[in-house]
Order: structure tokens, then C-alpha cells, then sequence
């Protein structure tokens, strides 16, 4: 995805694992050294890996699944290329990471599949690409991603002559980058006056 960057897997999150296990065993040897009539007790289940952690391996998947639509159209081989975002598409819906990141991935790769699709003249296709998408998305926040995926929507659809659906579609892109302009950061914090002198 242009401009974003995965995040590696915390390496915090191993060590905790293996600090859990050890502190187990220990456990589990001593009270069978007290007690050996006593069955071991069971070792914790490991922690699952957080939102963070899977959103930035999704978003790695998704640069070598790019990479590779990429490697293939410049081998002339655009069936294949569009097969690899087809591939991505898949683990999105299968893997089902809903985070801000983890949408955007879903749209991003939507939106290239759908265009891809358009400069094929597979119109039918680019539109099931895009409106599965937005209907996977649906309830995410509003992101620019989200915004080209509706765009590329519209084009398709004034492609097929039907120009109120592509207005529809860019009324809905103008709404997502409305309400991103419409964000304000907050305001910056004022210095506490000290009363003294200043350097």
C-alpha cells in the first residue's frame, strides 16, 4: 500500500509467551514435588496475537501480493496479476481484520483489481470487485482508500452508461474526503506561564 508501512510482530509478545511457560513448569514441578498423588496442572493457553499484530501482518501479506501483480505485468501476464489481488481479496474476507489498516487493505486492493479489471473492458467484473468490497467494508471508518474505492465504483458505472449511479459514487467519495478535511488535530497544548525569566 502506498505510504504505509507494516509493523514487525512485537518480539515482547514471545517472551511473554516463554516467561508464562517457565513460570508453568516451575510451578507444576514444585507442587508435584510436594505432592506427587497430585496430577501436574495444565499449562496456560498461549495469548493470541492482538489487532496490531495481525493488521501489520495483513498489510505485509498485502505488499507481496502487490509486488507479485506487479512482477507479472511487467511480464506482460495481466490474467495472472489480477489473480494474485484476487488472492488478496480472499484472505482479506478470510482473515477478517477489522481495523482502520486492515479495511484500507481491503479497499485498496479492491480498487486496483476493479480498475484493472476496467482497463480489460470487464466491466461486469470491476463492479462485482468494488460493490463486494464496499459491502465487506461496510461500517468502516471513513478513510481515503475507502474514498478511491468509491471512485473507482463511479467510473465503472458511468462506463456502463449508468451516469445517476456514478454520480451516487462520487457523492459518497465527496463524503468520506469531506469528513477526513472536516477532522480538526487538536488544539496545542499552551506553556504554563512560570513567571520566570525566560532564557
Amino acid at each position: 500500500m502506498i505510504g504505509v508501512q507494516a509493523q514487525q510482530p512485537r518480539l515482547s509478545l514471545w517472551r511473554a509467551r516463554a516467561a508464562v511457560a517457565l513460570l508453568a513448569l516451575t510451578l507444576a514441578f514444585s507442587g508435584w514435588a510436594g505432592c506427587a498423588s497430585e496430577a501436574p496442572r495444565p499449562l496456560p493457553e498461549s495469548p493470541g496475537y492482538s489487532d496490531q499484530e495481525r493488521t501489520a501482518a495483513l498489510m505485509s501479506m498485502s505488499v507481496g501480493f502487490h509486488k507479485r501483480a506487479d512482477l507479472a505485468l511487467a511480464e506482460g501476464k495481466r490474467d495472472e496479476a489480477k489473480a494474485e489481488i484476487a488472492r488478496l481479496l480472499e484472505h482479506c474476507v478470510e482473515y477478517n481484520v477489522r481495523t482502520p489498516d486492515g479495511y484500507d487493505v481491503l479497499f485498496d486492493a479492491a480498487t486496483r483489481l476493479s480498475r484493472m479489471h476496467v482497463e480489460d473492458n470487464e466491466l461486469a467484473e470491476a463492479e462485482k470487485a468494488a460493490q463486494r468490497a464496499l459491502a465487506r467494508g461496510e461500517g468502516a471508518p471513513p478513510s481515503l482508500f475507502l474514498g478511491y474505492l468509491h471512485q473507482a465504483l463511479a467510473d465503472v458505472l458511468e462506463k456502463k452508461g449508468d451516469a445517476r449511479g456514478a454520480v451516487d459514487q462520487h457523492g459518497a467519495a465527496i463524503t468520506i474526503f469531506k469528513a477526513i478535511l472536516d477532522e480538526r488535530p487538536p488544539a496545542p497544548r499552551e506553556t504554563p506561564d512560570t513567571g520566570g525569566a525566560q532564557p
